[in-house]
């Protein structure tokens, strides 16, 4: 396994946990504001990941599926954070 794809998959078990724990409970706007300041770049990078997948090339499915899971993930976390919760 490539260096930055360990790297991605540790990040990626690393901070989906810790963003879903904050998303289920925002207490205040900052804790919000923090929770899409780490949520919003996997965001971008997974929306990145998934458009690059469709040059040619072998294997593209499966980091389809896991970058379209990524960021829908990120979204949806973003999403209760802010509209999900009442204060």
């Amino acid at each position: 396994m490539p260096p930055t794809t360990l790297l991605i998959l540790v990040l990626v078990l690393l901070l989906v946990p810790l963003a879903a724990y904050a998303a289920s409970r925002p207490r205040t706007t900052s804790m919000k504001i923090l929770l899409t300041l780490v949520l919003l770049p996997f965001l971008l990078f997974s929306a990145y990941g998934f458009l690059a997948t469709f040059e040619p090339g072998p294997g593209a499915i499966p980091w389809r599926v896991v970058y379209s899971v990524g960021a829908l993930a990120a979204a949806a976390g973003i999403w209760k954070a802010w509209l999900g919760a009442a204060d």
